[in-house]
Order: C-alpha cells, then sequence, then structure tokens
C-alpha cells in the first residue's frame, strides 16, 4: 500500500503542481493586463499635463488680456475726462464769443448811430 500512497501523492503533488502553474499563467495573463492598464494610465497622464499645460496657456493668455483690458478702460477714462475738460472750455470759448459778439454789435450800433448824427448835424 506504501506504493499506492506513494502514487496518490506523487498524483496529488502533479495535480497541485498542474494547478500552481495554471495559476501562474493566469497571473502572467494578470500582470500583462495591469501592464497595459498602467501604460493607458501614463498616456492619459501624459494627455492631462499636457491639458494642464494648455489651460495654463490659456491662463497666462487671459491675464494678459484682462490687463490690456483694464489699461484700455484706464485710457477710455482719460480721455472722456479730457473730451469733458474740452468741452467746457469751447462752452466758455463759445460763451465768450458771444459776449463778444454782442459787445462789438453794441459797439458797431453805437458807432452807427454817431455816424447818423454827424450826417444829420452836417446836413444842417
Amino acid at each position: 500500500m506504501d506504493h499506492e500512497i506513494k502514487k496518490e501523492f506523487e498524483s496529488l503533488g502533479q495535480m497541485i503542481k498542474e494547478g500552481f502553474d495554471d495559476v501562474d499563467r493566469r497571473f502572467v495573463a494578470v500582470d500583462e493586463r495591469f501592464n497595459k492598464t498602467d501604460q493607458r494610465f501614463e498616456s492619459i497622464d501624459s494627455r492631462f499635463e499636457s491639458i494642464d499645460k494648455r489651460f495654463d496657456k490659456v491662463d497666462e493668455r487671459l491675464a494678459s488680456i484682462e490687463r490690456r483690458l483694464i489699461e484700455m478702460q484706464k485710457e477710455i477714462e482719460d480721455i472722456r475726462h479730457s473730451l469733458e475738460v474740452l468741452e467746457q472750455r469751447t462752452k466758455e470759448d463759445a460763451d465768450a464769443t458771444a459776449k463778444d459778439i454782442i459787445e462789438l454789435r453794441e459797439r458797431v450800433d453805437y458807432l452807427e448811430n454817431q455816424i447818423k448824427q454827424l450826417q444829420l448835424a452836417q446836413h444842417n
């Protein structure tokens, strides 16, 4: 019986070995799948890094545009102020010119009256 038990143990050992060999083959397949998954994740990480860099560039461009808009807004405010000052000066100049015209008109009227009186005095 020892011989039969020995054969049985050898058979069981062989069966266990084959089972472990099969498990090893499965683990190799699982390892290959994990490696492929790792490669995919590395590819995805690389893409995300690329996207992050592009977003950084977009952020930089937006910040630059925002700075330019702020500068333009300041320039527009300066131009508006200059226009207001110019409009005020123009109004003041127009008012002064109108006053000068009225005064000149009054002087011309006065002089015309003087001339008429002189002419009347010469005719009499």
